[in-house]
C-alpha cells in the first residue's frame, strides 16, 4: 500500500504490545500521517512509545471486552467525523444530524466549545450503549444460551457458520466470522465464512 502524508492510519491492538503495529504506526507518523491507535489494556508499548497522535485505551485486560470496546469507539468515530463534516457551514447538512448533535447548530460556537459538546455527547452514548447491552443481555439471555447450545451442536457435527448481511450489517458479518475463526486464547477456532451479499 501506499500512502501519502494526507492520509490517516489506525491501528488496532487488545494489548498495545504488538510490535507490527508498532512498527505500523511509527511508519505512518514517519511521513506525516495522523496515527490513530486503539488499544487495550493500559496501552502497552504503543502508549509508552508515543506511535500514535491519539490513543484511545479501552482498560480491560479481557480481549473480548477490549474488542467490543473498539467497536463502540471506532463507531463514534465514524459518526463524529459525519459530523463535522456535515457541519452547518456544510450546505448539504442533514436535517437529522441537527437533531442528533444540536450543539451544532446553536450559532456562533467557538471550536473549543463545540469539542467540548461533541466530547459529552460521545460520553452520553456510550453510556446509553452500556445501558442497551444491559438490557439486551437481561431481556435476551436464555434466547442466546439456547442458541449457542445449538451452534456447538452444529460445529460438532462439521457444520460451517455462514454469516451475511448487507450495508453496515456485512461488516458486523465479517466480524462474526473473525471471532469464530480466530477467538482470542484459549478458545478454539470453529469453521465460519462470510458470504457476498
Amino acid at each position: 500500500v501506499r500512502a501519502s502524508p494526507e492520509d490517516s492510519v489506525l491501528g488496532l491492538r487488545g494489548d498495545g504490545s504488538c510490535a507490527t503495529v508498532r512498527a505500523g504506526l511509527k511508519a505512518a507518523r514517519g511521513i506525516g500521517m495522523l496515527a490513530v491507535a486503539l488499544l487495550g489494556g493500559d496501552g502497552g508499548e504503543v502508549a509508552t512509545g508515543g506511535e500514535a497522535d491519539h490513543l484511545l485505551i479501552a482498560r480491560s485486560q479481557d480481549p473480548l471486552v477490549v474488542k467490543e470496546a473498539h467497536v463502540t469507539l471506532y463507531h463514534l468515530l465514524w459518526e463524529l467525523v459525519h459530523v463535522f463534516f456535515d457541519s452547518p457551514a456544510a450546505p448539504s447538512a442533514a436535517a437529522g444530524v441537527e437533531q442528533l448533535y444540536p450543539f451544532l447548530y446553536g450559532g456562533g460556537s467557538d471550536p473549543e466549545t463545540v469539542l467540548d459538546a461533541a466530547a459529552e455527547s460521545a460520553r452520553q452514548k456510550v453510556v446509553e450503549i452500556v445501558e442497551l447491552r444491559r438490557q439486551v443481555g437481561a431481556a435476551q439471555g436464555a434466547a442466546i444460551a439456547a442458541c449457542a447450545e445449538q451452534l456447538v451442536q452444529a460445529f460438532a457435527s462439521g457444520a460451517t457458520l455462514l454469516a451475511f448481511g448487507t450495508g453496515g450489517s456485512r461488516t458486523d458479518a465479517q466480524d462474526v466470522v473473525h471471532t469464530f475463526l480466530d477467538p482470542s486464547p484459549p478458545a478454539a477456532p470453529f469453521p465460519s465464512r462470510g458470504l457476498p451479499h
